[in-house]
């Protein structure tokens, strides 16, 4: 298949009179409203519960029902090992039915580092026919039961047995506020970009979209799937689509190309607005940002990387950088809470649905 960036009569963004084809707001006196993440000590102490703390062992109580236990254990017909039937340092849930029944019940009131015999019978409509039926032995040893904790109650000794790297409270608090603060900043600033492109989309006027780079668009953006389906799915694109999306390539093909031109119109804004303020993207630009990120993601050379992303779509990828940092600074964002947030998105809800009817 001929590239669209190859043919006779493709023209592309750098080459393109923008003013024919969109009309820019008053954009350097925009405000916008971004969702700006709560850091409260409710958030870092679920961030630590979730993401920090985990089980550990305990070694000086018997075994009840509901807990995580490590073990090994040996399944045995007529004193020979079955298939499928051994395993060592397994975490299995007491209750969970996962095994056979009379194998969980079978641990309970077992102390770590005891070793138990349970005869026990699969069942008659079990999917293995040499087992279904049949009476076997499993000889299982208990290691140890994995228990949890949260950060308000867990204590130095379970720490350390954790092996999670830290020894005290306070070193976890302190790393956890740090990540959270992070993570938090680098989404309220995500949440600016998106207003800003989202509100530039809404006040531009567009008179046509070049059919050509919508074209080169889907093109590269098929091109991407056809490696992914074939890569990671081991399958086509249609198969992959069928399947996972459930819909016909026709109706595929009409939500990409819809989303292709959506894509360009944002393209095109950018593309002016850069324009507008100085900002260029040179070749030479290109290949020192392309050297880099080939290193980075496994590419052999910066040519490599610019051929397979497109150099319409990779030139745009480092102009959309340059210039969102230029309008982060010269719009007004108004700071909103997630509740805020949540009333503002309910209320357009509201206003799109009553426009509708």
């Amino acid at each position: 298949e001929v590239k669209v960036s190859e043919r006779e009569d493709y023209v592309g963004f750098e080459d393109l009179v923008t003013e024919d084809y969109v009309t820019l707001p008053e954009y350097a006196s925009m405000t916008v409203q971004a969702e700006k993440p709560e850091v409260t000590d409710e958030v870092i102490e679920s961030y630590i519960n979730r993401n920090i703390l985990t089980t550990y062992p305990v070694t000086d109580r018997a075994v009840v029902n509901g807990d995580a236990v490590t073990i090994d254990y040996v399944g045995k017909k007529d004193d020979v090992a079955f298939d499928g039937g051994t395993a060592e340092g397994y975490v299995l849930n007491i209750g969970s039915g996962t095994f056979i029944e009379g194998f969980e019940e079978g641990l309970i009131g077992v102390m770590p580092g005891e070793t138990v015999d349970l005869n026990l019978t699969f069942p008659e409509n079990y999917g293995s026919e040499e087992l279904a039926g049949a009476d076997v032995v499993f000889t299982v040893t208990v290691h140890d039961i994995q228990e949890s904790t949260d950060y308000a109650s867990v204590t130095e000794e379970q720490l350390a047995l954790m092996e999670i790297g830290y020894t005290s409270k306070d070193d976890i608090w302190t790393d956890a506020a740090e990540y959270v603060e992070e993570s938090a900043e680098s989404t309220y600033q995500s949440n600016i970009a998106n207003a800003i492109v989202e509100k530039l989309m809404e006040e531009s006027t567009f008179t046509s979209v070049p059919e050509l780079l919508v074209e080169e668009e889907f093109q590269n953006y098929n091109t991407y799937m056809e490696a992914l389906c074939t890569n990671y799915y081991g399958c086509d694109v249609e198969t992959f689509v069928t399947t996972f999306y459930g819909i016909t390539m026709d109706e595929y093909n009409t939500q990409m190309k819809q989303m292709c031109e959506d894509t360009i119109k944002q393209y095109l804004v950018m593309e002016a607005i850069s324009r507008a303020e100085g900002i260029e993207v040179t070749e030479e630009v290109m290949n020192e940002v392309a050297a880099e990120e080939a290193v980075e993601y496994g590419y052999e050379s910066a040519d490599a990387l610019i051929e397979e992303v497109g150099k319409t779509t990779y030139r745009m990828y480092i102009l959309q950088d340059k210039v969102m940092t230029k309008l982060m600074d010269m719009v007004t964002v108004e700071a909103i809470t997630p509740e805020e947030a949540a009333t503002e998105e309910t209320t357009t809800e509201e206003a799109t649905t009553e426009a509708a009817q």
